[in-house]
């Protein structure tokens, strides 16, 4: 490594390229796999906004220790909070919807410990700020530590965006205050690669993707996907937790398909708690695509048609607290899944509709819907027109209510719910507090 401190993160990014190649007769000899700590905060201008467009550039962001090294960490902003103590700063220095950091052509950048600030109590307007990261047909790490924060993008993934093959790969850190004008406010991407995940819920890593294996999205919003947005290939979910996220639709995640086949499973530990939307699928949103929920993952206390501003229910009539698939979808929930305490106007629990296409929802080991309302009708799910079809296999349906009809399941307009397993009990509803059929099939 060098042995004296670069004046900016291009520099260091130059000398990398010049003098840390891998080098010898391997494939990956022209690499440039290089650290770079920080050793004060720093305010990034626009001059140094940092490009990497060469497949060849493996670069690590990280923070100096504090003590022992050659050279050291020192906090040099003003006023920093005592959580950031310790850890660099690089706050956005210039009004320009350019991202602090681009990578492309197979360019890799992973984060440890270090904040990327978006500045956004000055530059509040969408139309001079930009993304903290892009990232196109190439790959970035967000690590133990890692916070990136207070970005607002005036189109899409306000923190990360990534398009084509690209991988965002989150394994701890944390995105906070995020907000995009349309789509992703903490993470977004659009494209697909080889990661893969099939009919059974079994994924198949590759490129094109999200990966979510740790940390936290917190308090971030758009107009769908307040805290991811997928569109296309493939979301795995497999850990961490998105929480406090608002949108328009989809307050956790939302996942669309536009020509090619989006499909997304949130398995493991993974958590969505305290998501709002003012129309639907407040913890999920699933668009024409297909949704594995599975192992001990847990959705509580999401909203559809929620009020964000006023933490009160609004006035229209958004559903799917927990889940809402449209379009042409598919959802299968299994293991010990567990949608707990969300609410909407319809479909407190999951909504499956059909607008224009088929809708299929099925349930089968040990899910538990529980402690679900709906204002108006489906406490715990509600299934309406011709080919929207609910399979439940197994699971619970429990302590759910609506203010007038179906407490654990109501079906409408030509929906049909087929239970041969599982157990309803403990729901309440001025109508039907088990399940009300409206001109469906049970």
């Amino acid at each position: 490594g060098k042995e004296h401190p670069f004046e900016t993160l291009n520099a260091a990014v130059g000398w990398a390229r010049e003098n840390m190649k891998v080098g010898g007769d391997g494939a990956d000899k022209d690499n440039v796999v290089a650290t770079i700590q920080m050793l004060v905060d720093y305010t990034i201008p626009y001059e140094d906004r940092v490009e990497l467009l060469q497949g060849t550039d493996k670069i690590t962001l990280t923070t100096a220790a504090g003590t022992g090294g050659t050279f050291n960490f020192a906090d040099t902003q003003s006023g920093k909070a005592d959580a950031d103590k310790g850890t660099a700063i690089l706050t956005r220095g210039f009004g320009d919807a350019s991202s602090l950091f681009w990578m492309n052509n197979g360019a890799e950048l992973t984060l440890q410990k270090v904040i990327l600030d978006g500045n956004r109590t000055v530059y509040n307007s969408m139309n001079v700020n930009g993304n903290l990261v892009n990232v196109t047909n190439s790959t970035v790490n967000i690590q133990a530590n890692a916070v990136l924060r207070y970005a607002q993008a005036n189109w899409n993934g306000a923190a990360v965006m990534g398009t084509g093959t690209a991988v965002i790969n989150m394994t701890g850190g944390t995105i906070s205050n995020c907000s995009a004008g349309l789509y992703g406010g903490g993470i977004y991407h659009d494209g697909s690669g080889t990661a893969s995940i099939d009919d059974n819920g079994n994924y198949t890593d590759g490129t094109g993707t999200i990966k979510i294996s740790g940390g936290t999205i917190e308090n971030c919003s758009g107009d769908r996907g307040g805290g991811v947005r997928k569109i296309n290939g493939t979301l795995y979910m497999t850990g961490g937790e998105v929480k406090d996220c608002y949108a328009n639709h989809g307050g956790g995640i939302h996942v669309s398909d536009v020509g090619v086949n989006a499909r997304a499973l949130v398995s493991g530990e993974s958590k969505i708690t305290n998501c709002t939307v003012t129309g639907f699928g407040g913890g999920i949103y699933a668009h024409n695509g297909k949704l594995f929920v599975s192992g001990n993952t847990t959705i509580e206390g999401c909203k559809a048609n929620w009020n964000h501003q006023t933490d009160s229910a609004g006035t229209g009539n958004g559903c799917g607290g927990g889940i809402n698939i449209s379009f042409t979808s598919v959802l299968k929930l299994s293991g010990n899944v567990i949608i707990k305490d969300c609410q909407a106007y319809c479909g407190g629990g999951i909504d499956v509709q059909n607008d224009y296409g088929n809708n299929y929802g099925e349930i089968s080991g040990s899910v538990e819907i529980t402690g679900c309302q709906a204002t108006e009708n489906g406490g715990g799910i509600y299934v309406e027109w011709n080919n929207a079809t609910v399979d439940f296999k197994g699971g619970f349906i429990n302590d759910c209510s609506a203010g007038n009809e179906g407490g654990a399941v109501y079906v409408k307009n030509g929906g049909t719910f087929n239970m041969s397993g599982g157990t309803i009990s403990g729901n309440l509803a001025s109508s039907g507090s088990a399940v009300y059929v409206a001109g469906g099939t049970l």
